[in-house]
């Protein structure tokens, strides 16, 4: 759920909490009567109606806001994988499939729970959901099903989706560079 609340060009959905934009109003509002000198707004202040204010701005705020919602996230067992995995090699470039606009809601979605071992694989049917059968690859049946080993691991879709999905990237960096260099190779 922390995902939801991350900015997209952090990896995120990008929805507004609720309960941080009510937050961060408050507290611009108490800044607001802070620093007002009107006789009503200093009898407000005395009274101490709205919560004090901690010394941070807006953008400090979000931005604070943002990191805890992030270690909450890395902090996950199972959903917290990808980017404890991913943290010291990801920057902005790499969430950029997410501001771009080339994909569609619903496979931005089946993307993300990937990334967040949210699928239904055969492992987490069997250790998280406790439904009876067995965890391990329905393709190869020497690992146990987890999307990394689908993904990567698996020797029955190495001898064939992995090579497909190879030559596709070749092919993609081969036309960018014919592009490029304005030639046929």
């Amino acid at each position: 759920m922390d995902r939801l609340y991350i900015p997209r060009k952090h990896g995120g959905r990008g929805l507004i909490s609720i309960q941080e934009s009510i937050y961060m109003e408050e507290q611009s509002l108490s800044r607001y009567i802070e620093d007002s000198e009107g006789e009503l707004l200093a009898a407000t202040r005395r009274e101490n109606i709205l919560n004090d204010w901690n010394g941070e701005d807006n953008k400090q705020l979000k931005h604070r806001l943002m990191q805890e919602h992030k270690e909450k996230w890395m902090t996950k067992p199972l959903h917290g994988q990808f980017l404890g995995q991913t943290q010291q090699i990801a920057d902005s470039k790499s969430w950029a499939w997410l501001t771009t606009g080339g994909l569609k809601k619903e496979t931005e979605g089946f993307l993300m729970a990937a990334q967040d071992q949210a699928l239904r694989t055969n492992a987490i049917k069997v250790k998280i959901d406790k439904q009876e059968g067995e965890a391990m690859c329905r393709m190869c049946k020497n690992r146990e099903e987890t999307v990394t080993h689908i993904i990567s691991e698996c020797s029955k879709l190495a001898q064939l989706e992995y090579k497909k999905r190879y030559d596709k990237l070749a092919g993609a960096v081969h036309w960018s560079l014919c592009q490029t260099y304005h030639k046929a190779f």
